[in-house]
């Protein structure tokens, strides 16, 4: 149940599940009226990230073609999230070693042009794929990394909301490296950090996943009283934007806390919340 997001913050590092067919043909529609330039590499990474589950040799070729493009117009930036989507399309298939090779492209462009969020946005990337490995000191060195640069570079443009958004969504990824390592106090420290600055962005469903992983971390240390609270937040919200899937997770949760209190008819009418949402999904699939 536990979510984290490394969220990278020009190309989402987990396959964003909102792309719709028709984006898809839309794309491809741009595509094949796309001069060749700046435009038509862009187009290319946001079909990879389309087809990085369905079909990632495709969502390769996608990306060495957004590569050619960008060497061609020199268009750095656009070479290194190129570079950053294959990293993750290889992260996906359990193929680390290919990952790190070129998320290490992307970040030898990116000191090379001094483009320092996205230097901060490929440690992140690259302690996602030491998280995978189960390699959480690793992870931890890379997550701290691209904390700092986020911070410095948070204070040196407190007006851009971007940078803090990064600190955010980092932050919660170290929270979860310092839960799997079971120093839950650093943990909660972190998570709360995200968690008020997500409050303070008004993005609320980023929100919900730092609830949840606050609500877990009380439900572990057995005060159900709490976890229910985070929980129940986080049901709110995803109830606004009609998450299915966050939902079912989330009434098992809470109904996993009304057991532990012995409240079996409230745990009951969770569980069975959670069975409903999930045979109308499977139906609807």
């Amino acid at each position: 149940m536990k979510k984290i997001i490394f969220t990278l913050l020009f190309l989402t590092f987990f396959i964003n599940s909102n792309f719709s067919q028709s984006k898809s043909d839309s794309l491809l529609l741009e595509l094949k009226n796309a001069k060749e330039d700046t435009t038509k590499a862009l187009i290319y990474i946001e079909l990879a990230n389309f087809f990085i589950n369905s079909a990632p040799k495709k969502a390769v070729d996608f990306c060495n073609e957004s590569i050619r493009i960008c060497n061609k117009t020199k268009f750095d930036k656009g070479a290194g999230k190129a570079y950053i989507t294959i990293g993750q399309i290889y992260r996906v298939q359990g193929k680390y070693y290919e990952a790190i090779e070129n998320l290490q492209n992307a970040l030898n462009i990116f000191y090379e042009i001094e483009y320092m969020s996205g230097i901060a946005n490929v440690y992140n990337a690259i302690g996602g794929v030491y998280y995978f490995q189960s390699d959480y000191k690793k992870t931890l060195e890379y997550l701290l990394k691209s904390l700092e640069i986020y911070e410095e570079l948070s204070l040196k443009y407190p007006k851009t909301d971007l940078y803090k958004r990064g600190i955010a969504s980092v932050s919660n990824n170290i929270g979860i490296i310092y839960e799997t390592s079971n120093n839950i106090d650093k943990a909660l420290e972190y998570y709360e950090y995200s968690l008020n600055l997500f409050q303070q962005l008004k993005l609320e469903h980023e929100c919900s996943n730092i609830l949840t992983n606050i609500g877990l971390v009380y439900f572990e240390r057995g005060d159900c009283k709490l976890a229910k609270k985070y929980l129940f937040e986080t049901v709110d919200i995803l109830k606004k934007y009609n998450n299915l899937y966050g939902l079912a997770n989330g009434y098992i949760s809470i109904g996993e806390c009304f057991k532990i209190e012995e409240n079996y008819e409230k745990s009951l009418e969770y569980y069975n919340k959670s069975l409903e949402i999930s045979f109308d999904l499977e139906f609807n699939d």
